[in-house]
């Protein structure tokens, strides 16, 4: 130590008594030691922090990566939209010339009678599958008579039921 540096500590401590000095100085390096501490959590925060952040930075570039796919995929479903409504449009806008036109075919089928006859006939043939005439079924075309109920009239030549196999017991 200099002379200067012991005129100062003796000017500092001036009627303090060497037990005093002792605890000032247990009492500073005990201050030391919680800031020291306390420095060293706020190195450990940081640290942690610097690594969470490099996450979040690396989470964000992915997600950016991913968000240009995204973007690139949709452009591309855009541009195939845009394709087929050109092609639609297209498609629509083509048109036969009115001299060009065959009407007579359309014509012929608007003023071709319906044939009923061919129904009727595909009725007997059992083409159209099990077909019922109203005036058998029991059912009346006129709502001005009554309605007949032949459910459970029928006899057992008229029955077309069918009986179930018999399943035997289980062992």
């Amino acid at each position: 130590m200099s002379i200067v540096q012991d005129l100062r500590t003796r000017g500092r401590h001036k009627g303090l008594t060497p037990w005093q000095l002792i605890q000032k100085i247990g009492r500073l390096e005990r201050e030391a030691d919680v800031r020291d501490c306390q420095l060293m959590g706020f190195a450990t925060d940081n640290d942690e922090l610097r690594r969470e952040r490099n996450e979040l930075k690396d989470s964000l570039d992915a997600a950016a990566v991913d968000y240009a796919g995204v973007l690139h995929d949709l452009d591309a479903a855009n541009a195939e939209v845009e394709r087929l409504r050109a092609e639609l449009a297209n498609r629509d806008a083509v048109t036969v010339p009115p001299m060009e036109r065959d009407t007579t075919a359309i014509e012929d089928q608007a003023t071709a009678p319906i044939d009923v006859t061919t129904l009727r006939e595909a009725a007997a043939a059992g083409r159209l599958g099990p077909v019922v005439q109203v005036s058998h079924s029991g059912a009346s075309a006129d709502p001005g008579l009554p309605r007949t109920t032949t459910w459970g009239l029928a006899t057992a030549a008229d029955d077309e039921t069918q009986q179930l196999p018999k399943i035997p017991p289980a062992a």
